[in-house]
């Protein structure tokens, strides 16, 4: 086993103390808006000894990842797990499918582009899913077409029309409604968020998330695309999952966010960054949300299972029992509350809150012992997948 040190990331839209309060750290004036624990380049974490986990993982694949999964996933842990907490609202973003990166990265790397110039990071899909650690807010998928339409109708700026007669006329133009109004110039903009002021917010969470994103982003076209999303409110223990090509933009809270093993983003507005809404609107999917509500009163351990193939979660309490992981496959554990030993044939480690470890697929079954409750990453065997075998 391995413990795990984990990435920063001090993007603009961080908090600055949540995930510190949360691994027992003193703030600085930075926003640490993710720590990253995993195998992806753009984030290398560091182990016991001062070496990358990816170093680890290319030394012995079949001892950390296990065939099964090292065939599966060309060598590559498939998963990427990070600590999240938004001040600000993350940029309103999808992620490409599978078919869409891989072609998409290996013509960047055909042609040679320059690397501040990629849009591909690497050549893999990313699939999510959230694990709320404290309430947590964000937007994720298409709201209802009814209450969109009951949205739009309250307003009357002309700039708005088109998107609601698109939306009137077809479900299928839900899509052609959001890239029309993700190109909205800076004068339209404006004049809705004034408008949404007038309309007033007491019964519609939509109208209000206008005039609040319009102070983050102010002339941003995705502050009125956002009517068109769903605000999914998550309580401690809850979880969503947000495959690749559903719209998202996370908004406050903090959570636990495990996904397959790339940083591909395409973003569409909610940013100071490049846009890419070509690349947006050619992966956008209109789907619902899937959100799975903790059972019981929040101390249950339970499985998230979203049928993806690189990775399912465990949310487990330990209680002065011994339980025992799977022994199958490479395991990323956090610890999320109190202090949890995990011992194995290769030894043990204790992890207290916001500390993680690496399981090695060599290391065979794992029990753990002491009171607290801790997040387990896994990856599934194929047989248990929906269909059978892997994806990238």
């Amino acid at each position: 086993m391995l413990r795990l040190f984990g990435h920063s990331k001090n993007y603009s839209w961080g908090s600055p103390d949540a995930i510190p309060r949360f691994i027992g750290t003193e703030p600085t004036d930075e926003p640490l808006a993710e720590l990253w624990f995993g195998a992806h380049s753009s984030g290398p974490t560091l182990t016991d000894d001062e070496s990358s986990l990816s170093e680890h993982i290319a030394r012995d694949v079949d001892g950390t990842l296990g065939p099964d999964v090292a065939q599966r996933f060309s060598h590559r842990l498939p998963y990427l797990v990070k600590l999240l907490a938004p001040a600000s609202a993350v940029s309103l973003q999808v992620h490409p499918n599978a078919t869409y990166a891989a072609a998409g990265y290996a013509a960047e790397q055909r042609e040679q582009v320059e690397a501040a110039n990629r849009t591909f990071s690497d050549a893999f899909h990313k699939p999510e899913m959230l694990f709320a650690v404290t309430p947590f807010e964000g937007l994720i998928g298409f709201r209802d077409l009814e209450a969109i339409q009951a949205t739009l109708a309250r307003f009357t700026h002309p700039a708005l029309r088109p998107a609601a007669d698109l939306i009137r006329r077809s479900p299928a133009d839900l899509k052609e409604a959001f890239g029309y109004l993700s190109r909205l110039g800076r004068d339209d903009v404006a004049g809705i968020v004034q408008e949404s002021s007038r309309v007033g917010s007491s019964h519609d969470d939509s109208v209000a998330g206008i005039s609040a994103l319009a102070a983050q982003y102010p002339g941003d076209p995705g502050v009125v695309a956002s009517v068109l999303l769903d605000r999914v409110v998550l309580a401690p223990g809850d979880a969503a999952f947000v495959p690749s090509g559903v719209v998202h933009s996370y908004r406050s809270g903090l959570a636990v966010e495990v996904m397959a093993n790339s940083d591909n983003v395409f973003r569409a507005g909610l940013t100071r960054k490049r846009v890419s809404l070509p690349q947006v609107l050619d992966n956008l999917l209109t789907d619902p949300p899937r959100v799975f509500r903790a059972p019981g009163d929040g101390t249950a351990s339970y499985d998230i299972d979203p049928g993806t193939p690189e990775f399912a979660i465990s949310h487990i309490w330990v209680d002065g029992d011994h339980r025992t992981l799977p022994a199958f496959g490479p395991k990323l554990v956090l610890c999320l509350n109190g202090e949890v030993s995990l011992v194995s044939r290769s030894g043990e480690i204790v992890l207290t809150r916001g500390r993680a470890a690496f399981i090695p697929h060599a290391d065979g079954a794992v029990s753990t012992q002491g009171a607290g409750s801790v997040i387990v990453v896994r990856t599934p065997a194929a047989r248990d997948l929906p269909h059978e075998g892997g994806s990238r």
